[in-house]
């Protein structure tokens, strides 16, 4: 149960960070040159794969011009699927770029 607990969290963080990264309209790589990690570990990050440190989400957190705290929000259901439909809505937004 904890470790699904665990699980949760990650792939909220990560979601959290996708969301920001697109609506900074910043690709995984330009990313990844802010903020010294390969574009192979901000997608893991992003898709809850892996506990990023907390100097990483510092950086992140800085490169995404966003307060660390808000990946650490609790956030309903609701809330994650309402973040979830702005995702898609921003990735087929830079699609038609």
């Amino acid at each position: 149960m904890q470790q699904r607990k665990f699980e949760n969290i990650l792939q909220q963080i990560g979601i959290v960070i996708l969301l920001y990264r697109l609506r900074n309209n910043f690709s995984q790589f330009s990313l990844g040159v802010e903020v010294q990690l390969s574009t192979n570990q901000i997608g893991r990050i992003e898709r809850g794969e892996t506990n990023p440190t907390v100097l990483t989400l510092t950086k992140l957190a800085s490169a995404l011009n966003v307060d660390i705290l808000e990946f650490f929000v609790k956030r309903s259901k609701s809330d994650m699927d309402m973040i979830i439909i702005e995702i898609k809505e921003l990735q087929e937004k830079i699609s038609k770029k």
